[in-house]
């Protein structure tokens, strides 16, 4: 592949990836944890407006549908202006100094080494992205949408924009994305009971474990569903988790945030509207999440992931 076409993947990958960064880091959360909603969410918006598209009988052409994916995360960020108190320019400038440089060196990595491995069901993706990107009616009359849903497809269809099948530099942003969600998360508990700097170090140290394993490894490298929903699935848990920090009158974004990449594993896994509103009926109990007088977020968010199902 030619150095005009990773820069164009690196570029696409960039601003899908980037609005959301921008969007959860004017929200307060952290780079890490922007990071790792915006690698969730930048697929969950290709296919949420995929599903709008075809909902309303709209062309899915790859150059529509970026183009939407795009505007998503920026109207987000002009909502997100108005009612935050955060600095556009000092948003914009964290993002660009990890994100940017991360995305592109994702993106670069991902043409020199050839990440992906392909099964039979390889196939299948592939034809549906194929159908997507031709805006063919087909799509809808396919007997195995219901089981692979949009996610995996609707991000492999953009690939026709830098002259390729596989949007190869979004499905090894997920499997990063995945590990710092291992490292966020494990450090995050183990922070509980011990030191920052203990915690930080078990947590690296446990990411590498887990990260370098064949399991791990062959889950991410498969054209399939499995690296996208275990991404989606921690991106919900950390969102939902940390939502009491977010100020309240930017709770309802985030809760929409948290909302559309729940939706995502609702539409790419026949039961995952079944295993994220049990997931977050577990967290309610738990205790991890501290809404105190705000108990009805959490049914405000159930509500948002079944809208964003619906299409």
């Amino acid at each position: 592949m030619s150095a005009l076409t990773t820069l164009l993947e690196a570029a696409l990958l960039i601003a899908l990836v980037g609005g959301w960064m921008v969007v959860f880091a004017l929200t307060g959360f952290d780079r890490l944890m922007s990071y790792v909603s915006a690698s969730a969410a930048a697929p969950a918006t290709i296919a949420f407006i995929h599903s709008m598209f075809l909902v309303l009988g709209l062309p899915t052409a790859p150059q529509a549908t970026a183009a939407a994916s795009i505007i998503l995360p920026i109207a987000a960020i002009v909502i997100v202006q108005r009612r935050s108190e955060a600095s556009l320019s000092t948003a914009t400038a964290a993002v660009s100094a990890l994100g940017v440089p991360a995305l592109l060196a994702v993106a670069v990595v991902s043409r020199l080494i050839r990440f992906e491995r392909a099964t039979p069901d390889t196939l299948l993706y592939l034809a549906h992205a194929r159908l997507l990107r031709n805006n063919s009616s087909l799509f809808l009359e396919s007997a195995d949408l219901a089981e692979r849903g949009l996610g995996v497809s609707s991000y492999h269809s953009l690939a026709s924009l830098f002259d390729n099948d596989l949007f190869a530099a979004m499905q090894l942003n997920i499997g990063v994305a995945s590990c710092a969600v291992i490292f966020a998360t494990s450090r995050y508990l183990i922070a509980r009971t011990h030191s920052a700097r203990v915690a930080t170090l078990a947590a690296t140290v446990g990411t590498v474990f887990i990260a370098v394993t064949d399991r791990f490894v062959f889950s991410h490298q498969l054209v399939g569903q499995h690296g996208l929903v275990g991404l989606q699935l921690g991106a919900t848990v950390m969102l939902a988790v940390s939502l009491h920090e977010v100020p309240e009158r930017l709770r309802g974004i985030a809760i929409v945030s948290i909302a559309l990449i729940g939706a995502s594993v609702a539409t790419a896994r026949p039961e995952g509207v079944l295993s994220v509103t049990y997931l977050l009926f577990l967290l309610a109990v738990s205790g991890l999440i501290s809404l105190g007088e705000r108990s009805s977020d959490m049914s405000r968010l159930v509500v948002g992931i079944l809208i964003f199902t619906f299409p």
